[in-house]
């Protein structure tokens, strides 16, 4: 016969302990006592801001048009890549960045398109054009303060055939703009 395990002996809790609501007799007999529940879960965390671009259809608090509303685009629409970041992708070769897409009207002034990124009477847009491989080179520049912001995007050949368009084939290469401070 085998010796019996070191200790002392333990033995079920009597079947009536339960219901007399007196946990701790359990100990008595041997038995441990049920662990309390374990508390509720937390809540989840606040979902993150929306963080809408200048410019697109959001009202004064950044929240998106409630459900069922809707904006007619204009017939003719651009699709602008805003580079992020502060550091123009030709003053480092290969260098990553974030951008920003956006589908703006070909009909607006840069000014304007300027002013929608946030940029002031002292800023500009800079066009980045892609050369592979990495590499950029820097293109048109065009001022807030300058006579040539008056233009609409169009002129400057931003505008439908550059980009891709949903559902469409590209048609050119796309647009890349970055927000300069000056």
């Amino acid at each position: 016969m085998a010796a019996p395990p070191p200790g002392p002996p333990a033995y079920p809790p009597p079947p009536y302990a339960q219901f007399f609501g007196i946990p701790y007799l359990l100990g008595i007999f041997g038995a441990q006592a049920a662990a309390p529940p374990p508390p509720p879960p937390p809540p989840p965390p606040p979902p993150p801001p929306i963080l809408a671009p200048p410019g697109a259809l959001v009202d004064s608090f950044g929240n998106p048009p409630p459900e069922g509303l809707n904006y007619i685009f204009p017939a003719k629409t651009s699709t602008i890549h805003i580079v992020q970041g502060g550091v123009a992708p030709w003053e480092q070769a290969g260098l990553m960045f974030a951008f920003n897409s956006l589908r703006t009207p070909s009909n607006i002034s840069v000014r304007e398109l300027i002013e929608q990124l946030g940029g002031g009477e002292n800023d500009g847009v800079i066009e980045c054009l892609e050369g592979g491989e990495g590499l950029w080179a820097r293109g048109t520049t065009v001022w807030h303060r300058d006579d040539a912001a008056k233009k609409e995007l169009s002129s400057f050949g931003w505008d439908d055939n550059r980009g891709i368009l949903a559902g469409s084939p590209v048609k050119g290469c796309p647009v890349w703009l970055i927000l300069a401070r000056g």
